[in-house]
């Protein structure tokens, strides 16, 4: 089959040559391979007029932005698959062998991906932790440097979507994956991934851009239906420990779907008596004297939380439910509805 590979540039004079090198040592005879540059003026576009030769297409115009550009080497792609390689990343020397093989045995999947490596600046490279795949929609389970795609997957479900700047990718992963597309997993590092580049430099943005993706995916009658019996034997009303990430979420379906709320609580003295979304914000000793549930909305500080409560508030530990007992009903229903992912050997 042939292989698409896209990189997209914007005055990478710097870092474009391994990767172009990187794609052009793959051996693997059926290439095409396409870099869309946003009009640099550094320098890039002479060191890549020095492979031109064994370059398929080129193209160097003004874009509206990184998933603009991944668009357009879409759209001008002829391979079958498609993999997106960053103007700072470069691949492994077996990675297209390992891919086309993976596709060529396993002809269902419209999404294939492996691992990353992450190298600092000093040369230091560590393989990057690939979270379970029915965590994608929250934490970008699929390594986008490491992911190819059928182009028919594009046809069928569209592009990226161009209002992100820096999550279109967790967004388009999201997306085809509500719309049933089949993932595999090879447990292979394929690509290097240079940490300096646009996601790790922008971590708020990237945050908020996380959020609004996972607002737009969210089902929150799976979720719903994932804790309620959680609820229901800890006793109701809810009673909700902290205002931060998923608060708000987690507040809103409760309300939407009828969920009787005691409370918000939170251990941060600044925060108490603030209102959150229509609830005066109180402090957690008051929960000894509440009924209900106490769900801890926290992920990385949750079990800090928790050890405060047992501690230092004494509430009795079956009161208390985490909020990744939640996820973790609800990601099973994720998979129920939408299916998993394949690990696949070559």
């Amino acid at each position: 089959m042939r292989i698409s590979i896209i990189t997209v540039c914007l005055n990478s004079k710097k870092t474009i040559e391994t990767a172009i090198k990187s794609v052009l040592r793959q051996e693997y005879d059926d290439l095409e391979y396409i870099i869309i540059d946003g009009g640099s003026t550094d320098g890039t576009q002479d060191i890549v007029k020095k492979y031109q030769a064994d370059i398929t297409r080129f193209v160097s115009e003004p874009d509206k932005g990184l998933y603009d550009a991944m668009n357009k080497g879409i759209r001008l792609a002829s391979g079958e698959v498609i993999g997106i390689l960053n103007s700072d990343d470069w691949y492994e020397k077996d990675t297209l062998r390992i891919v086309a093989s993976g596709f060529s045995y396993n002809k269902h999947l419209e999404v294939l991906y492996g691992d990353v490596n992450i190298v600092k600046k000093l040369g230091i490279s560590f393989r990057l932790e690939t979270f379970p795949f029915v965590t994608l929609w929250r934490l970008m389970s699929v390594n986008h440097p490491a992911a190819f795609v059928r182009k028919s997957a594009y046809e069928k479900y569209g592009l990226f979507d161009t209002s992100y700047k820096i999550a279109a990718d967790a967004d388009f992963m999201n997306r085809i994956w509500h719309c049933g597309a089949a993932f595999g997993h090879i447990n292979e590092v394929l690509t290097n991934f240079a940490q300096e580049g646009i996601s790790s430099t922008r971590l708020l943005e990237r945050e908020a851009e996380e959020h609004k993706f996972i607002e737009r995916f969210f089902r929150p009658d799976l979720f719903i239906r994932g804790c309620y019996e959680k609820l229901r034997e800890k006793g109701m009303p809810v009673l909700l420990v902290g205002t931060g990430y998923w608060s708000p979420l987690l507040l809103k379906t409760f309300l939407d779907f009828d969920i009787p709320i005691g409370g918000v609580f939170d251990p941060d003295p600044l925060k108490w008596g603030q209102r959150f979304m229509g609830q005066v914000v109180q402090p957690p000793n008051l929960l000894k004297h509440r009924n209900g549930t106490i769900l801890v909305s926290a992920m990385e500080q949750g079990v800090n939380i928790i050890n405060s409560l047992l501690n230092e508030h004494y509430i009795p530990r079956y009161r208390i439910l985490p909020l990744w007992e939640c996820f973790e009903e609800y990601e099973q229903l994720l998979l129920t509805t939408y299916g998993g992912c394949q690990e696949i050997n070559v």
